[in-house]
């Protein structure tokens, strides 16, 4: 939720990292554009992400940073 509406809506995958020497998790969602293609998004579990909820919350907000720059 952003301002009372919903900011993303759909699935986030939950994977498990071997060998990664701070994360243990990686959630990992994706959304299809106006022409069909899948846009990954992969964010790893380190602080302050620590849920799917915070990792779609730090993405959609880094991406309205780098919007704002351009």
């Amino acid at each position: 939720m952003f301002n009372d509406k919903i900011a993303w809506d759909g699935e986030v995958e939950v994977f498990e990292l071997a060998g990664h020497p701070k994360a243990k998790l990686c959630y990992s969602w994706g959304l299809s554009d106006n022409d069909g293609k899948l846009d990954a998004t992969n964010v790893l579990e380190i602080p302050p992400v620590n849920s799917p909820e915070t990792a779609v919350m730090i993405a959609i907000a880094n991406a309205a940073r780098v919007r704002a720059e351009d």
